[in-house]
């Protein structure tokens, strides 16, 4: 190694001035970059570290208090009835004739969580086939902090419906 650096010295010697300006220029120029890089890479690790932090002490908050909300839960499970609960497809219902009831004009949210991105590719496929009876109107997408292969959508959707207005007297 002695003699590498002996090596570079005596061929850094036979610079002329300018040369050995531009050459330091240049290296500080490096430097800097490779700086700015470094500042940058430890503000990024920085947030996804303070992000990560205030999860886990979310999720520490409902793990001490797992008893009260327990507690609560049973509480609440003595007051609802079973039976008046909706699945899915009986919400959709609802939603549907309490809008038409109401003669509303809506669009649907849709909020997908760790979802594939191959499923959401399908599912916006099962859209399009039905258009133009169903679409969507706008679709977001947040990336999973914690697993980069599953995807956070968000879906509006609408749905054309038509009417005959002889029947609705």
């Amino acid at each position: 190694m002695k003699a590498f650096i002996e090596k570079l010295q005596s061929r850094f010697n036979q610079f002329n001035c300018r040369e050995k300006v531009f050459l330091l220029l240049f290296i500080w120029g490096l430097n800097i970059v490779f700086i700015d890089l470094c500042i940058k890479q430890t503000k990024t690790l920085t947030h996804r570290f303070k992000v990560i932090n205030a999860k886990i002490d979310n999720c520490q908050h409902w793990i001490e208090n797992t008893a009260y909300v327990n507690d609560k839960f049973d509480i609440m499970m003595t007051l609802m009835d079973p039976e008046k609960t909706y699945s899915g497809a009986a919400f959709a219902g609802e939603v549907e004739s309490a809008v038409r009831e109401n003669g509303i004009n809506y669009s649907m949210q849709l909020h997908c969580t760790n979802a594939p991105l191959q499923r959401l590719i399908a599912f916006e496929d099962a859209i399009y086939q039905k258009k133009p009876y169903l679409s969507m109107e706008k679709v977001k997408i947040h990336a999973n902090l914690f697993n980069p292969e599953l995807l956070e959508v968000d879906f509006s959707l609408s749905a054309l419906q038509l009417k005959d207005l002889r029947n609705e007297n």
